[in-house]
């Protein structure tokens, strides 16, 4: 499902678990933001510590499909919500992540990948967009918003 204006910046404030994430566009560092605030709510600020976060490249992905379904599948030692990041997500990415959307059960670790503009053709952008599940969010070189502020003024004290 594709999230825009003011429900894409909702739900970075307050996401609800979803099987998969993609965020994409530019720049990067909005992009890594967004990512921030999405993982700590939704697996907390412990989760790197904890070991429930595994980070993979998807240069890494193009030749080895099979580290992005074992890092899904894998279990922790520690309590709470996985997260498998992937960053630098292309079009060679649609298939795994559309088994892994497919194959979701409530409770399995979350899948969030980022990428840089993928234009409308996108095979990658599509899955996510066109997902009753899944949730895509384009992040743009616009300047903040007024609200943007307001929620980081507040959020900072």
């Amino acid at each position: 499902m594709k999230l825009t204006g003011q429900n894409a910046i909702n739900y970075c404030r307050s996401p609800k678990p979803a099987p998969a994430i993609l965020l994409h566009g530019e720049p990067n560092s909005k992009i890594m933001r967004k990512y921030n605030s999405i993982k700590e709510k939704l697996l907390g600020q412990n989760a790197a510590n904890e070991m429930r976060i595994t980070e993979l490249n998807g240069a890494e992905l193009r030749k080895d499909k099979s580290l992005a379904f074992d890092a899904i599948k894998a279990t922790g030692f520690f309590p709470g919500p996985r997260l498998v990041f992937v960053k630098n997500g292309t079009d060679s990415l649609s298939d795994i992540a559309n088994e892994i959307i497919s194959d979701y059960q409530d409770g399995d670790t979350l899948l969030i990948v980022t990428a840089n503009r993928l234009n409308t053709r996108s095979k990658l952008r599509k899955l996510f967009e066109n997902s009753k599940t899944a949730i895509s969010i384009g992040v743009y070189p616009d300047p903040i918003t007024d609200q943007e502020i307001e929620i980081a003024i507040k959020e900072s004290g």
